[in-house]
């Protein structure tokens, strides 16, 4: 995660505490937030995570997104609300994976670091090791959380990731697993509307090393980089997947024979229509939940796919008709209702433009 991320998450993060902390009936909503279960096994992964750099296996990984779909994730979660660990558990042929592998890999699995900020240009550093303890009794896998990494699990404020566990279970790469981690971050950034093109211009490439956990002196020549990584991840993507991807490495970039940047086309594919349904699902949620969950799903939108001021934000969080409005709005345009909007946050503050700015 780099700086400007790194602080965009601390900025989000805080805007909403004090209001939250002076509301006590809002607080019931960290406890419930996410407690809708729709019909598809779905991940929610805050973007804090998504965008550190990991050095899970495989098997690792799939552990970490077993833990992850049994969380009860929120936008309002307070570090203080979780100031101790939190022990999982689950069957090891959740995993996917024999015996032995799952085991070496519960073994390793407390000696793994998530890098939070690492910029050697301000020199600034930050990294944990978010599994204390991993226990295998009678079947039974132990996983434990540690209280230091649980904002970074739980907290969506920031924004999120979205992706079904089936499809991330069945993956067998890392560097696949990776990929639809942070492809899907594009596509539900985006509004998750099956038939839209999305797109991840110019990404460093020495920035996409780091996020899939590429070393320094590893797969250094772009044939293996693309061999290894990039074609076995578009192979494993399009096979076991609700996505597809394309990518090209940037000619404007290009310095002698090696390239700075690639960008990436991403499109769930035609036949994802159990991502498309639960989609709906979710809107018809919001459209009949109580107070709470409507102001936690404003919370959460504005926060991932609007960029309005703090100001206008407020303006709309404290005003129940310009909530209400919001998220009718929101739910349409992200269904296309109103046909292909190129700036959603313009839209919007049209459609708020009584709410805001008294």
């Amino acid at each position: 995660m780099n700086k400007t991320t790194y602080s965009q998450y601390k900025t989000t993060y805080s805007q909403y505490k004090t209001t939250l902390k002076n509301n006590a009936c809002i607080l019931c909503v960290v406890l419930y937030i996410c407690t809708m279960k729709p019909k598809t096994e779905i991940v929610r992964q805050s973007n804090s995570f998504t965008y550190t750099k990991q050095q899970f296996t495989a098997i690792e990984k799939r552990i970490v997104y077993n833990i992850l779909s049994r969380m009860d994730s929120g936008m309002n979660v307070q570090p203080e609300l979780f100031n101790q660990n939190i022990v999982f558990n689950f069957n090891w042929k959740d995993l996917q994976s024999d015996f032995y592998a799952v085991r070496g890999a519960l073994d390793k699995l407390t000696e793994r670091k998530i890098y939070l900020m690492d910029d050697a240009k301000s020199q600034d550093f930050d990294k944990m090791m978010p599994f204390t303890r991993a226990k295998l009794s009678n079947g039974v896998v132990f996983v434990t959380l540690s209280a230091d990494a649980v904002p970074f699990f739980l907290e969506l404020k920031s924004g999120y990731t979205q992706f079904q566990l089936k499809a991330a279970l069945s993956l067998e790469s890392k560097y696949a697993q990776r990929m639809y981690e942070l492809l899907c971050s594009k596509i539900w950034r985006d509004g998750g509307k099956p038939n839209n093109i999305n797109h991840w211009r110019s990404v460093e490439i020495s920035t996409l090393r780091d996020l899939l956990g590429i070393e320094p002196n590893k797969l250094i020549r772009k044939s293996q980089f693309e061999t290894r990584v990039l074609l076995t991840a578009q192979r494993e993507i399009k096979h076991n997947t609700d996505i597809d991807f394309e990518y090209k490495f940037d000619e404007d970039t290009k310095t002698g024979k090696e390239y700075k940047t690639i960008s990436f086309t991403v499109y769930p594919r035609q036949n994802g229509a159990e991502w498309h349904e639960l989609k709906m699902d979710i809107n018809q949620d919001v459209k009949s939940a109580d107070s709470n969950i409507k102001f936690s799903s404003a919370v959460q939108m504005l926060a991932s796919e609007y960029q309005f001021t703090r100001i206008e934000q407020d303006e709309i969080l404290t005003n129940g008709k310009a909530i209400g409005k919001f998220l009718e709005t929101a739910l349409n345009v992200n269904n296309n209702v109103y046909g292909d909007i190129r700036n959603k946050t313009a839209y919007m503050r049209t459609a708020l433009k009584e709410f805001l700015n008294k």
